[in-house]
């Protein structure tokens, strides 16, 4: 979380996918250029500074649905993605809402073209979290969180 958190605030230099650290991130996943949605490239690229091997197709945020161990719960660090309308979102889960019961904080990548916080429902993401790796389900909480991007 610590490489996650390091990059808040980077964003978007027209807010069309592009950008020298948006195209830092989609490197880590095969893309040259800008111009392509990079929320699961941003999780790539923070699990490959900290050596974790991403997903076959990292910069589908979807994909990340299949890596390492699927959780019942959000764990602090966990992967957490979400269906939405014409894809899916992938960020780290990064604490519980004391604003909104039921709702969980994700420190994500492409989140208003920038690297912040967002608020999302729990019930309509998943969590995974690297293999070999013991999760820690003592979830912070933050307040003062804007909500994410629609949803389904």
């Amino acid at each position: 979380m610590n490489t996650a958190k390091s990059q808040i605030g980077v964003g978007e230099t027209t807010g069309h996918n592009d950008g020298p650290d948006v195209d830092k991130y989609l490197k880590t996943v095969g893309l040259a250029g800008s111009g392509q949605p990079w929320c699961g490239a941003f999780v790539n690229w923070t699990l490959k500074q900290n050596g974790i091997k991403g997903t076959q197709k990292p910069a589908w945020a979807l994909d990340w649905r299949n890596f390492g161990q699927s959780l019942s719960n959000p764990a602090f660090g966990s992967i957490a993605t979400l269906k939405r309308p014409g894809g899916g979102h992938v960020g780290f889960t990064a604490a519980t809402d004391a604003d909104r019961s039921g709702w969980i904080i994700v420190l994500g990548g492409n989140q208003s073209d920038h690297v912040n916080y967002r608020s999302y429902p729990k019930s309509i993401l998943k969590f995974n979290y690297p293999q070999n790796f013991t999760p820690s389900y003592n979830l912070p909480s933050m307040s003062g969180i804007p909500k994410g991007i629609r949803m389904q």
